[in-house]
């Protein structure tokens, strides 16, 4: 619908004449520019003017329907991005419920004294699965000593596959880290000691045993208040995209 600028003021006189009921010239003049402005043409019917707001109407009805669709088209979107991100987030945290790290225990308060330079087995079958890590940390403590003067015990922490080795056997597996070494000054000394050590390059669902092996160059090991912990090390953990 084409426009024109409203070239003419609003009139301030009298709209209508009371004597022959018509409207007064100023009026007539201003009403026909603002008709003329608008798109009208003197001596036009406003039944195109209807039918152009009747379009614009529908056009504008049209337009709003469109909107109202596409606003629940995107909640529905959204509400189903929101619950399959919901359903990847518990898919998460059950994977890392799920993963659990395995250790164990063992202590011995007394265990039976040993002799002899070569490393022999304190027996104390101390076994873990690791099923989630192919690394394992393991840690003693206790008391060390020996029963004579100038009398010497070295203990380190041992690990291996297969059946747990008995007291007394004869070292066996691996030895890890480097011994802890005591050197009694008279007999019957001892000290507190503790080791820790890092295992490294386990098969994923092989029992494998921790134990401590004892070596004494002289005299007779005292080990007592013995405790021996295991566990594994998470690896990097691979979530669900």
């Amino acid at each position: 619908m084409a426009s024109t600028s409203l070239d003419i003021a609003v009139p301030t006189s009298r709209f209508v004449n009371p004597e022959t009921g018509e409207i007064e010239v100023p009026w007539r003049q201003f009403l026909i520019s603002l008709w003329s402005r608008t798109g009208g043409t003197v001596n036009e019917g406003t039944a195109a003017l209807r039918a152009d707001l009747t379009a614009e109407t529908a056009a504008r009805i049209s337009g709003d329907t469109a909107n109202s669709n596409a606003i629940q088209a995107e909640a529905n979107t959204r509400a189903t991005a929101d619950a399959t991100e919901g359903g990847t987030r518990r898919q998460r945290d059950n994977t890392l419920a799920a993963r659990q790290i395995k250790a164990g225990e063992v202590t011995a308060a007394n265990p039976p004294n040993l002799t002899g330079v070569a490393y022999k087995m304190l027996g104390l079958g101390l076994t873990l699965t690791p099923d989630q890590s192919t690394r394992t940390v393991a840690h003693c403590d206790g008391q060390i000593g020996n029963t004579t003067n100038n009398g010497q015990t070295n203990l380190q922490l041992c690990y291996g596959t297969g059946t747990p080795p008995a007291w007394n056997a004869p070292q066996t597996g691996t030895l890890l880290g480097q011994p802890v070494k005591f050197l009694a000054a008279a007999g019957g000394d001892y000290t507190p000691f503790a080791q820790s050590a890092l295992i490294t390059g386990l098969t994923l669902n092989m029992q494998i045993w921790i134990d401590i092996a004892v070596s004494v160059p002289a005299g007779t090991s005292i080990i007592t208040d013995v405790g021996l912990v295991a566990y594994e090390l998470l690896d990097a953990i691979t979530l669900p995209p």
